[in-house]
């Protein structure tokens, strides 16, 4: 069977900051801009067989659900072009580093990101850990978005 013993961020929080626009942000919890990618490492105390099944669940929330998008259920190395994805950047004996992306139109919130593994005929889930994903200026889709809108005479302000 396979169990998860720990989990770290693959890059430290210096870089993420910098990478997502974060850093005059003052929080102990990561911020991450919706869109863009970010790395975990999951440590395991036994060997990741191929056959093993990883699905993420990101939420936020009350009452998540998937119909109102405040819910994603995906699994590893699924290249989702308009929704969450996770894949894999490395593997070694007991450990596994991977880059998950959010959808550019995510919700903004705070999130938990949970795993279910399947190893065989046992599963078992962890909370990985939280996170606030804000909304990202930066992100080619919501330009696109930005000046959509402002084209069409509808003006907003968003909180960057």
């Amino acid at each position: 069977s396979l169990s998860l013993s720990s989990r770290e961020k693959c890059s430290n929080s210096l870089t993420i900051s910098a990478a997502h626009h974060t850093s005059d942000y003052n929080s102990t919890q990561m911020i991450l801009r919706r869109g863009q990618a970010f790395a975990i490492t999951l440590n395991f105390q036994t060997t990741v067989q191929p056959e093993d099944n990883f699905t993420f669940i990101a939420s936020t929330g009350p009452s998540p659900a998937e119909s109102q998008q405040t819910k994603a259920v995906f699994h590893l190395s699924e290249d989702a072009a308009n929704g969450w994805s996770a894949t894999q950047e490395h593997c070694e004996p007991g450990c596994m580093s991977l880059i998950i992306v959010s959808p550019a139109n995510a919700i903004i919130g705070r999130y938990k990101l949970k795993i279910r593994i399947v190893s065989g005929n046992k599963t078992s889930s962890a909370l990985l850990g939280q996170f606030v994903l804000l909304f990202n200026p930066w992100c080619p889709s919501t330009f696109y978005c930005i000046m959509f809108f402002r084209k069409s005479g509808c003006h907003s302000t968003a909180y960057t």
